[in-house]
């Protein structure tokens, strides 16, 4: 094994002086989280322009180099646009390639290049930058690889992510009307499970009185909903792990765990270098993203990738775990846990604990069968693992297909 380079993970990009620079996130053999960066990479897309001027093609491409568009931050123009030949419907048809500097820029150009007549149609624009790049620069996610002058070397290995730390985490939630609960509710507790055999609920209240033996190295009393917050952001910069995993986290945990964190005035900075959780578009949904562990959402590929293979119609975490590894969610009324918080010691205490480690305990469990499934489409596909969790088959075939060029 060499122990030598990263597992590049993911890829996203930062702009500097009106150009892009590529960064390559990865995981080296001992756990820490590592970014090295690729310039020289610039955004394109194509145009097809009416038949009337492709007897006049110079013409064309001069007009299409001079433009530049001045924004309030950045400055949109065009790097080159030149002549390529690719299939089109069995046939070969001639495209303008254009090159930009930044990828905000190619919205702004392609809208521009709508006002002129020799525009017919635009292709490939709505491509991701950071896909763009995996696909032309073959970069091998799930891969080791090292960066050497501006290059990307494969080194052979691939990752084995059960040889990394896995964390499974859910919150508990003291819902201000009724007993559904809502993002916009406070934190009452957060358990998380790990696949290197400690496990913690973390309490938003002040106990003084003894705890079991069996209790002491697993709960926390973090005096408040922030001191719970602050003692998950801590554990998760220390432990750093590979995954951070949940069930539904996009829709509820992180929304709430956002909205607690923003009222609470606590930064969420558990990415590399300190950087926030942000969301992003995936699909229809937004995702919580981290900047290095990789946040699995089990729910989405459950429902979408799946979904086929299970015999239940429900894809709730209690019947997903009942058929994927024969356990299921503990059988208690939500107004009995509700006493137990606020009685919160002896039977109470216990059977709260208990309550609040369950479902961190199944979403590892349904993780253990499904993560190598991700990572292993991650490689094949090209696509980052944080993406593979959230997509789709049509998503999977159109990536595929543009990645083989096809």
């Amino acid at each position: 094994m060499d122990r030598e380079g990263f597992y590049v993970l993911d890829v996203d990009y930062i702009v500097e002086r009106d150009r892009p620079i590529l960064r390559l996130i990865g995981i080296k053999e001992d756990g820490s989280w590592v970014i090295e960066k690729l310039e020289g990479f610039s955004p394109y897309f194509y145009i097809s322009i009416k038949k009337d001027y492709e007897d006049n093609l110079n013409n064309v491409l001069e007009t299409i180099k001079r433009i530049v568009i001045r924004g309030r931050e950045h400055t949109y123009k065009v790097l080159d646009a030149r002549i390529e030949e690719h299939n089109f419907f069995g046939n070969r048809k001639k495209f303008i390639k254009i090159i930009v500097n930044i990828p905000q820029a190619v919205k702004q150009i392609r809208e521009k290049i709508k006002e002129y007549d020799f525009y017919e149609d635009s292709f490939e624009s709505d491509i991701p930058f950071y896909k763009r790049a995996i696909i032309d620069l073959k970069i091998p996610i799930g891969k080791k690889i090292k960066v050497e002058n501006n290059r990307i070397v494969e080194l052979g290995d691939e990752i084995n992510p059960s040889k990394f730390e896995i964390i499974a985490f859910d919150i508990e939630v003291l819902p201000k009307q009724g007993i559904v609960p809502s993002v916009e509710d406070p934190i009452i507790a957060l358990s998380l499970v790990s696949n290197k055999g400690w496990k913690k609920v973390l309490i938003a209240k002040s106990i003084k009185n003894d705890i079991k033996d069996s209790l002491k190295d697993i709960v926390e009393f973090c005096g408040s909903e922030k001191g719970v917050l602050l003692r998950f952001i801590k554990i998760l910069k220390e432990r750093k792990p590979l995954v951070l995993v949940g069930y539904n986290t996009d829709n509820f945990d992180f929304r709430c765990i956002k909205k607690r964190a923003d009222h609470n005035k606590v930064n969420l900075d558990i990415g590399i270098g300190g950087k926030e959780v942000k969301f992003v578009k995936r699909g229809r949904e937004m995702a919580a993203k981290i900047l290095g562990t990789i946040h699995i959402d089990l729910f989405p590929f459950v429902s979408n990738i799946l979904a086929p293979y299970l015999k239940t119609p429900i894809f709730t975490l209690d019947e997903v775990a009942q058929e994927l590894v024969g356990e299921k969610k503990l059988t208690v009324d939500w107004e009995e846990i509700i006493e137990d918080w606020k009685i919160m010691k002896g039977q109470s205490l216990e059977r709260f604990v208990e309550y609040s480690l369950r479902d961190s305990e199944l979403t590892l469990k349904i993780a253990n069968k499904i993560l190598n499934l991700i990572f292993e489409l991650s490689k094949i596909l090209y696509l980052p693992p944080f993406d593979v969790a959230r997509g789709s088959y049509g998503s999977f075939v159109e990536f595929y297909l543009l990645g083989e060029g096809i």
